[in-house]
């Protein structure tokens, strides 16, 4: 009954409008990714939407797809800030990774979320998306045994070969070297603009002599993605760097993030995709100066893929 209520008091806050779900959170002390008191149902949320398994699924393989990467047999794989609900981890399980290792700069995964995540998923959509990169009979074999692994718990992740490694800041430690993969989905955005090229460095490091990073970067406010994507571009808007990187997106625009990736040396970086929103933005005359000096298409990209390879 509790957990019914408490999903009822969930719904009901999530049908607020964004800028007042946001003060109420600044109010409770709970924006941002620090670990807080609604986690448990905010994984619920994600683990029933953006990272059922089936979903999750849809996104890694396109991701890869974009990425020229055709296989994951035998890789060993990296992703950072894997969140409340790691279910891209377990895809990498079920494309054949050899192994996975998730980092958090916060302690949050939700274990029960997790299985939820795929108890939920449907399951045609999940194959049907795994198809483009593993055999079925291969595909079926491996998602009754990652079941059977997490219904043993929290442990059962070891027995896919995933490690969960958190808190963590690439800042100051190194995640390993030899990964094939290095991979993030809206992770980047959230970092402050100076620490951004250490962390590339950091990953860059830490991989194979084959290795690539996969790096899906959110640039739209993530105060309110759909009805304001750039509010945070405006002169009139109250954003505050120091404190809303974290909660909000770090303001980095397309053309900036192509400079801080080209500065790694001895690596190519190329954006495979960018989506450029046509909706929704501010007035030329209303934005801060260093972005009214920008070009349309660089300041209003929404999001973009970035692969990073070997030169």
């Amino acid at each position: 009954m509790k957990a019914l209520v408490s999903r009822a008091v969930f719904s009901v806050y999530r049908s607020l409008p964004p800028g007042v779900r946001y003060r109420l959170k600044a109010m409770a002390a709970i924006n941002g990714h620090a670990a807080g008191t609604l986690d448990p149902l905010k994984a619920l949320r994600d683990a029933e939407g953006k990272k059922r398994l089936d979903r999750a699924m849809d996104r890694v393989t396109s991701l890869l797809e974009a990425a020229d990467i055709q296989s994951l047999e035998n890789w060993r794989c990296l992703e950072i800030g894997c969140g409340f609900v790691p279910a891209d981890a377990l895809c990498f399980y079920l494309l054949g990774a050899e192994s996975v290792l998730i980092t958090d700069y916060n302690r949050i995964l939700q274990f029960n979320a997790l299985a939820r995540a795929v108890a939920a998923a449907e399951g045609e959509a999940l194959a049907q998306s795994a198809k483009r990169m593993v055999e079925p009979q291969i595909f079926a074999q491996r998602l009754d045994r990652l079941s059977r692994e997490l219904a043993r718990g929290e442990s059962g992740l070891e027995g896919l070969g995933i490690r969960y490694r958190a808190p963590m800041d690439l800042t100051e430690e190194s995640p390993g070297t030899n990964f094939d993969l290095v991979y993030s989905v809206c992770v980047l955005e959230h970092i402050p603009p100076a620490q951004i090229p250490a962390i590339l460095s950091t990953l860059a490091a830490s991989l194979s002599e084959r290795g690539r990073m996969v790096h899906d970067i959110n640039l739209q406010d993530h105060l309110d993605q759909e009805g304001d994507p750039f509010a945070f571009l405006r002169q009139d808007n109250s954003y505050d760097l120091a404190s809303e990187t974290d909660t909000r997106g770090n303001r980095v625009r397309d053309g900036e993030w192509q400079v801080l990736f080209g500065d790694l040396a001895n690596w190519d970086t190329t954006i495979a995709r960018r989506t450029i929103r046509a909706d929704a933005r501010p007035r030329q005359e209303d934005l801060l100066p260093e972005f009214a000096a920008m070009a349309e298409e660089d300041c209003f990209t929404g999001r973009v893929v970035a692969v990073t390879r070997r030169k």
